[in-house]
């Protein structure tokens, strides 16, 4: 039997992401949404979120996604702000499910998508990703790959993982 709770009473992971979810999901099916190109900013998708439920929440954002790829302009921008590495391997889970399964054979391609559906891939040529560095965007994509680079949000894992490791070790000194 389903119970009904206040939003207001939700966890904060789901009073985080109605907002987000709502005007998205409300789209389909309006003729003015589908027949035009909109695009949106979300600050840190990941607030309160559980990593498997950034993964989630980014696979839904993407998937609604209703490029027109044959204009200069590519369509929709989605542009993330985020402080999370969870985000930034999910969106390079998508950029090389993309080049993956595009430059696979038949089999292959099959079987990343179903790992991954190819409604989420992100097309490398069309993405950009980038760090603020002494008040300056730095482009952290690797052109070459395809890929996100490393970059300070995974410098500061491996600084917590050093810690880590001293604190391990210095019981044994």
């Amino acid at each position: 039997q389903r119970k009904r709770i206040r939003l207001s009473e939700s966890a904060s992971g789901i009073q985080s992401i109605i907002p987000i979810l709502i005007p998205i999901q409300n789209k389909k099916g309006n003729e003015f949404f589908n027949n035009s190109q909109y695009s949106f900013v979300i600050e840190e998708p990941e607030t309160n979120l559980f990593p498997k439920a950034q993964y989630e929440l980014l696979k839904f954002l993407e998937k609604n996604r209703n490029d027109d790829l044959g204009k200069i302009d590519k369509g929709i921008i989605h542009t993330y702000t985020t402080h999370s590495p969870f985000i930034l391997s999910s969106l390079n889970n998508m950029l090389y499910a993309f080049k993956k399964g595009n430059k696979s054979q038949k089999a292959v391609k099959e079987k990343i998508v179903k790992i991954l559906e190819a409604s989420n891939w992100i097309n490398p040529d069309h993405f950009s990703a980038y760090q603020i560095v002494d008040g300056k965007a730095k482009s952290i994509m690797d052109r070459k790959t395809g890929l996100i680079k490393d970059n300070v949000i995974d410098y500061v894992s491996d600084d917590i993982v050093d810690d880590f490791r001293k604190i391990a070790l210095a019981s044994l000194e």
